[in-house]
């Protein structure tokens, strides 16, 4: 199983269905279930569906969509990345241990 680390607060919103998109710097061709861990402690904490990569995505488009990112419109700022990519995610699932 591929796996995703991803840092304290954006995993817990993943998990809690909160944020369906996970902004990275780099498209992704990948669909299948990933394992999602918590950066720093090694531990997969949940898992989900990757079920698309969307982008580059413009300014006004991060913007609009800010809220799947789990951001206000005006922190979705580019600049981050030379090319910005939001991978969609779906059905996340909270381990128990």
């Amino acid at each position: 199983m591929r796996a995703l680390l991803i840092r304290h607060p954006w995993i817990d919103m993943i998990l809690d269905g909160g944020k369906t998109w996970e902004i990275r710097g780099s498209r992704t061709s990948v669909r299948c279930q990933i394992a999602l861990i918590a950066s720093g402690s090694g531990t997969v904490i949940g898992v989900c569906d990757l079920v698309d990569c969307v982008g580059p995505v413009t300014a006004a488009e991060f913007r609009k969509n800010a809220k799947k990112a789990g951001m206000r419109p005006s922190e979705a700022v580019l600049g981050y990345y030379r090319q910005t990519f939001a991978w969609v995610v779906e059905r996340p699932l909270k381990l128990k241990r």
